[in-house]
């Protein structure tokens, strides 16, 4: 019996050995991870950043729903000072500095470290084991120190998504000659841009603020723990504790529960922060805009995206020599495809792309309708793969279709979408880690049409000079030219400028020499390369009329589109021959007022060109009483305005047949045979093509070797001739 009993104390003793190993196993399964794997080495301690830099000016603040990229007032973080929290702003006059620096600073600092929610600015009064810094949805969240990402996790509870940094051989808080182990804890994320084993630097942008997990408004949870916390991050008190006290949730923390926990495993964050505070790294650039800005590099930021549609039809008129009419295209229901997607990832995530298409109002189109298929593809497939390379109506399900790009390679490719006419195209950069910005890259399409905005794009960059998606460094990047002549707008940008590391500048350049673009804050500065001068984007010295557009153009005569084209091969209209023809021959314009024609409004651009074209007998009218102005010109029609315009006799008798599709009896012979004789437009062969309809690059070559045989005093045109 007694053998008996020894045995059954021994079984006892093996399970409640069992038990406790469990129990150790569960609490500690961080800290035996992290010791059973090669833990990574990060840099040296060389002190501390804010976990947040920037926040709203809460005192002007009229509407706290927008996100940080919408906010175009924000001030530094106001710091954490107990004293100050506690300061009371009766008798003080709203918006003076001293009212504002308590009321930013209250609102700002949540919940202090050991506060409690009904007393949240007195440390003592709570067991809340961080401290809470209220922001905006979106705001760059900073390692504050060198450290290896221990923990990256995603929840919808607790402490929502969540990033743990450890920090080996830091000096303590109590002494900074004696090197501890610590953990930096970041909760209630919208966006985690780490991944566990990472390595990262003080300053370092990890991820955004949201409001995931326990959360009831977008905040930053931080707190710091020392290597003996059984867990990161900690936690004073367990659900079972705080229930079987008779306590809710937030009554617990409020009465102090688990405080003894507190001192144990915990410390004070923000004491942490601002007693190793690198204080060169917040030094505000505005006192002195040359100084050297490297150290504030770290300061990052992230705004929303929009991408770059580019569409092949254009219908700006007010800036162009003509009317452009557009064909309804009824092949599809939608006007643009909308993108919502970050233009980066990390290497190790994936980057999720929604794709939604829109009508002219600019509203979703829930069951999309197009023939076809819209074609998706990468211009460098090394950089990423995507899932599919074709979406259909039927694949949209309510108006979107969701895709994944999987980054392969550190890189940049371009995302294209191509529906018949339709184009949109956007970045995407796959980037290793989110870097400090070290200087600018500042990019072009390598040529400008004088006069003409061009979009200007500056991009943060590294120290290895790949894309970073942070900038947020102070004062202002001031645009200069190293070369050329021309000017910006905007002369310069601020960081609320950036979406992603990204801004985009107009510059109109003002000569034909060629330019490179710098910019520059403080020490943080790039070139770009050479923009070389341009007639059109769409006309260089190879094009078959150019030497007649350049002409025109440099006498004011022609000009192009907005986007810098000048569509030569876009045929002309009616009125838009006259324009042509009246502004080269230098030509008075009468009065259009009392024109009558049923189809032309006394009110439309062109009324003096019609009423100067019937007053000298130039055109007439058609027998219904119109006159078509938007009907294309066709070539006897031009030849005729042109030569009735410039007054030049035309012999009326044409012997024999002047082209194939000419007979002499015609009524346009004699243009026909006049415009033969004297080389005076285009022709292919033999046959004139009496009715074919005219592009402004033949109007404008037809005009100019009229002027050239004008100015020569010669009978014929020839490309010897000058002007």
């Amino acid at each position: 019996m007694a053998h008996k009993k020894q045995n059954h104390f021994v079984h006892w003793l093996l399970i409640l050995g069992l038990m406790l190993t469990s129990v150790l196993t569960i609490q500690h399964t961080s800290n035996l991870k992290m010791s059973i794997l090669d833990v990574p080495e990060h840099a040296p301690f060389d002190g501390t950043v804010y976990p947040i830099q920037y926040v709203p000016n809460w005192v002007y603040l009229s509407d706290q729903d927008i996100s940080y990229s919408q906010c175009d007032d924000l001030i530094d973080y106001p710091g954490y000072d107990v004293d100050l929290l506690n300061e009371s702003t009766d008798g003080l006059v709203w918006g003076s500095d001293e009212y504002n620096e308590i009321v930013n600073a209250q609102i700002t600092n949540t919940v202090v470290y050991t506060g409690g929610y009904d007393d949240n600015h007195t440390e003592g009064a709570g067991s809340h084991p961080a401290a809470d810094i209220k922001t905006l949805d979106g705001t760059p969240v900073y390692a504050i120190a060198n450290g290896v990402v221990h923990e990256a996790s995603y929840s919808s509870s607790g402490f929502g998504n969540s990033i743990v940094v450890a920090h080996y051989d830091v000096p303590s808080l109590e002494n900074e000659n004696l090197m501890v182990d610590l953990y930096s804890s970041y909760s209630h994320l919208s966006d985690i841009l780490v991944a566990e084993g990472d390595v990262v630097e003080k300053g370092q942008m990890i991820g955004k603020v949201g409001a995931t997990g326990t959360a009831s408004c977008d905040h930053l949870h931080f707190q710091i723990d020392n290597s003996s916390a059984p867990w990161h991050p900690y936690w004073p008190f367990t659900y079972t504790e705080y229930s079987s006290a008779g306590l809710s949730f937030y009554e617990a923390v409020n009465t102090g529960l688990g405080m003894e926990n507190l001192e144990d495993y915990t410390i004070n964050p923000m004491e942490y922060v601002q007693t190793y505070l690198d204080e060169d790294s917040s030094e505000d650039s505005s006192e002195d805009e040359e100084e050297d800005l490297t150290t504030t590099t770290e300061e990052l930021i992230t705004y929303t995206y929009s991408s770059t549609v580019t569409k092949t039809t254009e219908t700006d008129e007010e800036e162009s020599d003509y009317v452009e009419v557009v064909d309804e295209n009824d092949s599809r229901d939608f006007a643009e495809i909308d993108l919502d997607a970050d233009p980066y990832v990390l290497l190790n995530s994936n980057l999720t792309v929604y794709m939604y298409l829109v009508d002219e109002n600019e509203d979703r189109v829930k069951d999309p309708q197009f023939q076809g298929s819209i074609d998706i593809s990468l211009s460098d497939d090394s950089v990423g793969t995507l899932g599919m390379t074709h979406v259909e109506a039927d694949d949209f399900d309510n108006g979107y279709y969701q895709f994944i790009f999987s980054p392969q390679a550190v890189g940049t490719t371009t995302l294209t979408f191509e529906l018949e006419d339709y184009e949109l195209s956007t970045d995407i950069s796959v980037i290793e880690k989110v870097n400090m910005v070290n200087s600018f890259e500042v990019e072009h399409d390598g040529t400008f049409v004088i006069d003409t905005p061009e979009t200007i794009t500056i991009k943060a960059v590294d120290v290895d000079g790949n894309f970073t998606p942070s900038y947020n460094v102070k004062g202002t990047v001031d645009l200069t030219l190293n070369s050329g002549e021309g000017y910006f707008e905007p002369e310069s940008l601020s960081r609320s400028d950036f979406e992603y590391g990204i801004a985009t500048v107009e510059f109109t350049a003002t000569s034909s020499e060629d330019v490179i673009i710098k910019a520059r804050n403080g020490s943080i500065n790039g070139f770009s390369t050479v923009m070389s001068g341009v007639l059109f984007d769409d006309v260089d010295d190879s094009y078959v009329y150019y030497k007649a557009i350049k002409y025109l153009r440099e006498e004011e005569v022609v000009g192009g589109y907005d986007d810098g084209t000048f569509k030569p091969e876009q045929t002309v209209s009616r009125v838009e021959a006259l324009k042509m023809i009246f502004e080269a021959l230098e030509l008075e314009l009468s009065d259009g007022s009392n024109l009558t024609f049923d189809d032309v409004d006394t009110s439309q651009w062109y009324i003096d060109y019609v009423a100067t074209a019937k007053t000298l007998g130039i055109v007439d009218g058609y027998p219904d009483g119109t006159f078509r102005p938007a009907d294309p010109v066709n070539k006897v029609e031009l030849i005729k305005m042109l030569l009735n315009s410039a007054d030049v006799s035309v012999d009326p008798v044409v012997i024999g047949d002047p082209y194939d599709d000419v007979d002499n009896l015609d009524w346009f012979a004699h243009y026909a045979n006049y415009a033969k004789e004297s080389n005076l437009t285009p022709v292919d062969g033999d046959e004139f093509e009496p009715d074919h309809d005219m592009t402004r690059g033949e109007v404008a070559e037809t005009i100019y070797r009229l002027l050239a045989i004008s100015h020569n005093g010669v009978a014929e045109y020839s490309v010897l001739l000058s002007m």
